[in-house]
């Protein structure tokens, strides 16, 4: 999880532009950052966000980042970071969505190395195959209605294995963050091929970790959200009440039979 207490000093800036991105509304570019970390960033005013006033796109990536942290999901490192001028100036240069982004806080995840949209072969030889029933738990959780398989990374791993990664978090709770995220009644989404790969057994740490939050845990990640991004207290606190998750799971085996509801 992120270190950042809210104050933007404590936000790691961009020292440079690397490359734009494959494709994405956002218009999410590579920079490289004062921690010696490359990151994949999205701008304040991104290309989905644009003036709006709330940086939805930015608040999603961050809290999901944050639980993902929380649930030991496999999913990158995120954070909020800071990005000046002359870097926002050469990404408008560089994608053509991005002609409303400005300085300021932007969120980064950490660079992937290698390739995306991975069969469900590839998930099944994965090192961390058991571990991809945590993305079915959190983008469940989270209302993921932007899940496909080209947000899903493969990477190499030390010892010449493969690791699945789950990406790009930006349309996650209905994009509103009003009281109707407390009221969504989850629904298992489909989740191919991550859903053709996973078994209960995979899945159940997962809604023990998830039933085992406390309040403590999810205001950690709802916490010291970036103001330029226009979320208040009043709507971080949405996802701040205690969650108690019910499965009931057919011993079929597969996700898709999972029936997964939340209650207060």
């Amino acid at each position: 999880m992120d270190s950042s207490n809210g104050s933007l000093n404590h936000l790691p800036r961009a020292i440079a532009f690397v490359d734009k991105t494959e494709g994405g509304g956002s218009g999410a570019v590579l920079l490289s950052f004062e921690d010696g970390v490359k990151r994949v960033t999205k701008l304040l005013g991104n290309g989905q966000d644009g003036n709006g006033p709330v940086q939805f796109v930015l608040v999603n990536e961050l809290v999901v980042a944050r639980l993902a942290a929380i649930l030991d999901a496999p999913c990158p490192n995120g954070r909020a970071v800071w990005v000046d001028e002359p870097y926002v100036d050469q990404a408008r240069h560089e994608v053509s969505n991005l002609t409303q982004a400005r300085p300021g806080p932007a969120f980064g995840r950490a660079w992937v190395e290698g390739t995306f949209s991975p069969s469900a072969d590839t998930c099944r030889e994965a090192l961390n195959r058991s571990a991809l029933a945590g993305l079915i738990v959190l983008y469940t959780w989270t209302w993921n209605t932007d899940f496909k398989s080209d947000h899903l990374a493969v990477r190499q791993a030390d010892n010449g294995g493969v690791e699945v990664l789950g990406l790009d978090h930006g349309h996650c709770f209905n994009n509103n963050w009003s009281d109707e995220i407390r009221e969504h009644v989850p629904e298992v989404l489909p989740c191919n091929p991550l859903d053709l790969v996973v078994t209960y057994r995979d899945l159940q740490p997962y809604l023990d970790n998830l039933i085992g939050l406390s309040a403590g845990d999810v205001m950690t990640a709802t916490s010291s959200i970036p103001i330029a991004w226009g979320v208040g207290d009043q709507a971080r606190s949405d996802v701040h009440s205690p969650r108690s998750w019910r499965s009931k799971t057919s011993r079929s085996g597969t996700p898709s039979c999972t029936l997964m509801t939340l209650g207060e």
